[in-house]
């Protein structure tokens, strides 16, 4: 392989994916913990960038893994929507259905119509955490859309989708908050590594883009610390390039499971936190990590035991 080629191997993704995982989840607890007047000062700068900076692996690791997909296998809108973004939205749906049953049970919560409960169900999710799953859907819609006409005309389809990208980073800091959009353009960066690998010049191309939607986005927010974070994450990313441009990256050998089980993880984690602190005097950081790491693990094999079934049933 030539060593200035970016390539992710599968078991250093999924570490990458473990590593984004808990730096996530930590920033949301120790957001927390910092709100409940501790103020340990890892916690601070975990909660100030971990989430962001995980949340920007996570970004780009989907943005990369999807074009891999699409170039060892392109698939029809229809296959895309079922196979690809079916597996992001199917798994977020079913944990909100079981999320709700148990706020009745727990909190005795009742929904004052059908309509919010649908909505809900299918939209809302009902968990402050999961507004990255609205935008990365959002994502696998525009990549859809970008696969659709790449098989047209390329260079078309590389504008169109960087024109989609740029809307929908200023529709989430509109819709979502000032604070979502940072990790955006990192999933057009992931699209640009993957496609060309060798491309100096494409993905300087695609850092410009995302320094100039940043400033732009400061300047209409009034924030003075978006631009800043941007530069950290890049700077992780080129890092994390780095590192995959040697030999090195290919010793690591990790299970599948586990990066596909810090999906799950980000699924439930918060919401364990919210019953752990409305349900149980003893608030330590070590029963909520145990329960969402066991709560995730079942929840895992509850929706890959419905994928499979739906296989089954398919091919019988």
């Amino acid at each position: 392989m030539n060593k200035r080629q970016i390539s992710i191997p599968v078991d250093t993704s999924n570490l990458l994916k473990i590593i984004a995982c808990a730096m996530v989840i930590l920033s949301h607890y120790f957001t927390l913990e910092i709100q409940s007047g501790n103020s340990n000062a890892i916690y601070k700068t975990v909660s100030s960038l971990g989430g962001s900076m995980g949340l920007a692996i996570f970004f780009f690791l989907s943005g990369y893994g999807l074009m891999q997909s699409e170039l060892r296998k392109p698939l029809t809108v229809w296959q895309f929507c079922r196979r690809r973004l079916s597996k992001v939205y199917v798994p977020v749906v079913l944990v909100t259905a079981i999320w709700l049953v148990a706020e009745y049970f727990f909190k005795g919560m009742l929904f004052d119509n059908w309509q919010h409960i649908v909505y809900i169900l299918f939209w809302g999710f009902d968990d402050g955490a999961l507004w990255f799953i609205k935008v990365i859907i959002t994502l696998y819609a525009t990549f859809g859309v970008f696969a659709f006409l790449r098989g047209k005309n390329n260079a078309l389809a590389l504008y169109v989708f960087a024109i989609l990208i740029i809307g929908v980073y200023f529709l989430t800091g509109r819709y979502i908050g000032d604070f979502a959009p940072r990790s955006v353009p990192l999933f057009f960066l992931g699209v640009i590594c993957s496609l060309y690998p060798l491309d100096i010049k494409k993905l300087l191309v695609s850092l410009i883009l995302i320094f100039v939607m940043t400033a732009i986005e400061q300047y209409i927010t009034g924030g003075d610390t978006f631009l800043v974070k941007t530069i950290i994450n890049l700077i992780l990313i080129v890092g994390l390039l780095s590192l995959f441009c040697t030999n090195m990256a290919s010793r690591i050998v990790l299970p599948a499971f586990l990066g596909s089980l810090s999906f799950d993880i980000y699924l439930v984690h918060n919401k364990v936190i919210d019953l752990i602190r409305n349900n149980i005097i003893c608030q330590s950081f070590w029963i909520w990590a145990i329960t969402t790491l066991i709560l995730s693990v079942v929840f895992y094999y509850i929706r890959n035991g419905i994928i499979r079934d739906r296989i089954k049933v398919k091919h019988s």
